[in-house]
């Protein structure tokens, strides 16, 4: 990491105010702070799993989530532990205070559902456009079905999963790349040419 980045991943291992890997594993804040803590960390984690426990692993790894697996069951079948576990394991690496773990359920975004848009002909030849939604029966005090209320369907689990699996990929991946420019320009800073 550059001077700065190293002194913000510092403060917040004093501080305790490293984010949650987990979270790290959607999109980065929009605050530019949160977001460059984001990258810091980010990096801190690849090279810890690359220098504890090698570059196969990290082969296997992004190799697992390209074959679709979830972040977590990639690092299960990889390392034997989730991402809590890895972010436990690195945490202790780099002296920071434990993962908090909350005695009440974990709080989960509410996804957003975008409508289908089906398009069908017009009687004048022109394209109508209708959202699909799929109705679902309300029941009334004494069990029996009173109204239809009309319910998006969202897109399928397994198009979120993978499109997850490859934001995960793509951030492994940065991570990978910036820490071979780091070595690379540290090898050329001590006189270590490797061509």
């Amino acid at each position: 990491l550059d001077e700065p980045s190293q002194e913000q991943l510092e403060d917040a291992i004093r501080e305790d105010t490293l984010l949650s890997v987990r979270s790290m594993s959607g999109n980065f804040s929009e605050l530019p702070d949160k977001a460059f803590l984001s990258y810091s960390q980010s990096f801190s984690i690849v090279k810890f799993l690359i220098e504890t426990y090698g570059q196969a692993k990290m082969t296997a790894l992004l190799i697992a989530l390209q074959d679709g697996l979830t972040p977590d069951n990639a690092l299960l079948q990889t390392y034997g532990f989730d991402t809590n576990g890895l972010e436990d394991a690195w945490r202790q690496a780099v002296g920071a205070q434990p993962r908090v773990v909350s005695a009440g359920p974990t709080v989960q975004p509410t996804p957003t559902f975008v409508p289908t848009i089906i398009p069908i002909s017009g009687g004048s030849g022109s394209a109508v456009l209708q959202a699909t939604t799929t109705p679902v029966p309300t029941s009334s005090t004494d069990g029996q079905s009173t109204e239809t209320v009309p319910v998006r369907r969202g897109p399928p689990i397994a198009l979120t999963l993978i499109l997850m699996a490859l934001c995960c990929t793509f951030l492994v991946l940065l991570g990978v790349i910036v820490l071979g420019f780091i070595v690379r320009s540290q090898n050329r800073k001590g006189g270590n040419h490797v061509q």
